[in-house]
């Protein structure tokens, strides 16, 4: 389990972290409306919250067992990490210009779903 832990525990620290570094220069664009720029602010509380949540249920409930620690985690995959390639299928047009963020998201997605696959082993 300590493997999964640490897996699941540095993909919420790494996708955080390519929030916090891509998303705010978008904040602060001034071509973008104020209301567009209202929501990325918003988004980006947003994946904090669903991060540090996610790496606490990791560190705790799903080190200790708990059933629906795993589920709850294997939800946030669904709903986070795959939300990126989904809103790439639906709005091809609106994806950054350079693949870095695919790349980086991408591998941080398959380091969380390794560690749900480490974790559902056990």
């Amino acid at each position: 389990m300590k493997l999964a832990r640490a897996l699941l525990v540095f993909a919420c620290a790494a996708h955080l972290a390519i929030y916090l570094v891509a998303a705010p220069e978008h904040v602060a664009d001034t071509t973008w409306p104020d209301h567009a720029r209202f929501h990325v602010l918003e988004a980006i509380f947003w994946v904090a919250a669903v991060d540090v949540i996610a790496a606490a249920i990791a560190w705790w409930p799903l080190a200790r067992g708990e059933r629906w620690a795993w589920w709850a985690l294997a939800l946030t995959w669904v709903l986070v990490h795959a939300s990126y390639f989904v809103a790439i299928i639906a709005l091809p047009a609106g994806r950054p210009p350079n693949a870095s963020a695919d790349i980086t998201l991408g591998i941080t997605a398959a380091i969380f779903a390794a560690g749900l696959v480490a974790a559902r082993r056990r």
